[in-house]
């Protein structure tokens, strides 16, 4: 694959096969570490996408909006799907993370200090961190560090960006692994390959096109739940 052709709109379509790919082993082949394996780099990349997304954004309380909607309409649609009732709240997914992710953008980019930014993501965080102990939060305070030290680098330029990368991957698994304590979470560092052959050509992307990971993430977690319960 060339260089030029690794621009937003191909790295999201990485990223949402290797979520599938994860899902199907999460929900019905949890003995085949393989699929887990190849999903580990999905959150990575949509971390990516959302932290730049959120710097190239013209409104980010709109962004966030967005994602804070379909946060919403993804936790009730899987809760009936995993647990028969919509009401259920045994897992808080992956939107949330991300919409604080976008929140702790905000704050950054509104604070008048960069140590009042500081205290805001810190808040952000501990919140992510407190929920974790009476409800399981997807990539909690990780998720959020993960897309806010994103930001950052794309706060200087993509170069500067891609050379922080890195240590932002292993402050995100060192965050999953001392909370999950998962060691196949680690394998989310060859997002890395993708991430720094990414090139910012501008492409020009249909409305429905922006709409189609929101509805396909809860859709296909929704059918895989179906498909589990009927074999």
């Amino acid at each position: 694959m060339s260089i030029n052709l690794l621009n937003s709109r191909v790295i999201k379509i990485i990223a949402i096969v290797a979520m599938l790919v994860d899902h199907i082993g999460m929900i019905l082949f949890p003995e085949i570490d393989a699929l887990r394996i190849i999903g580990r780099i999905a959150m990575p990349l949509f971390c990516f996408l959302i932290a730049f997304g959120a710097t190239k954004t013209r409104s980010v309380p709109k962004y966030l909006l967005r994602l804070s909607i379909l946060m919403v309409i993804s936790q009730f649609a899987i809760n009936w799907a995993a647990n028969g009732n919509p009401f259920i709240f045994t897992e808080l997914y992956v939107f949330f993370s991300l919409a604080l992710g976008v929140l702790a953008i905000y704050l950054i980019k509104k604070s008048p200090h960069p140590i009042l930014a500081v205290f805001s993501v810190f808040l952000i965080c501990a919140l992510a961190f407190s929920l974790n102990f009476a409800i399981t939060v997807d990539y909690h305070m990780a998720g959020i560090l993960l897309i806010v030290l994103f930001h950052i680098g794309l706060r200087y330029s993509l170069n500067i960006f891609k050379i922080t990368a890195l240590l932002s991957l292993v402050v995100f698994n060192l965050a999953m692994m001392i909370f999950s304590h998962w060691w196949l979470q680690w394998y989310s560092m060859f997002a890395i390959v993708i991430i720094t052959l990414f090139t910012d050509k501008r492409i020009k992307q249909h409305k429905v096109e922006k709409w189609v990971f929101y509805v396909f993430y809860p859709l296909h977690l929704v059918l895989l739940y179906i498909i589990k319960m009927l074999i």
